[in-house]
């Protein structure tokens, strides 16, 4: 039996994308799903895995509280939806650091909103650095990292 996949949430989906542009207007730079919903392997009670990358200020406690925020909203929708804010810098930098959570998100990921192709092109940069590093995956959610990449 397969597990449930993006296609299975696509009204929920729906949903937090027409308040997530509500709120956020032309700010809002990407939206992607990633983790078990992307993979096709989530089960009936997994959380959504919700990466939205947009403008933010650098007041960390300004951030969590916009996350709690959405994480809660995210529960009118009929789903559980853990939500990350990032800005397009930090995305940025942790694909030229081949961040773990960056490698996990580049494994499995959907993209549901782009605006002008920058999460896209994240993803290009990232294949490429993961094959010029010799970055392997090992098995899901295991990466195998030269030590020459790891910084120090």
């Amino acid at each position: 039996m397969t597990g449930l996949s993006i296609e299975d949430i696509k009204a929920n989906l729906d949903s937090m994308m027409w308040n997530l542009h509500q709120e956020f207007g032309d700010r809002l730079i990407a939206v992607v799903v990633y983790g078990s919903y992307a993979r096709g392997s989530a089960k009936p009670k997994s959380d959504v895995d919700l990466l939205v990358v947009r403008g933010l200020p650098r007041d960390w406690d300004t951030i969590h509280r916009l996350e709690d925020r959405w994480t809660f909203k995210g529960r009118q929708f009929g789903k559980r939806f853990q939500v990350m804010f990032v800005s397009p810098e930090d995305v940025e930098d942790s694909v030229e650091y081949t961040a773990p959570l960056m490698l996990e998100i580049y494994n499995a990921h959907k993209v549901i909103f782009d605006q002008n192709g920058f999460f896209r092109n994240c993803i290009i940069r990232m294949e490429h650095l993961i094959k010029e590093r010799g970055i392997r995956m090992k098995r899901q959610g295991v990466w195998e990292v030269p030590e020459s990449v790891i910084p120090s």
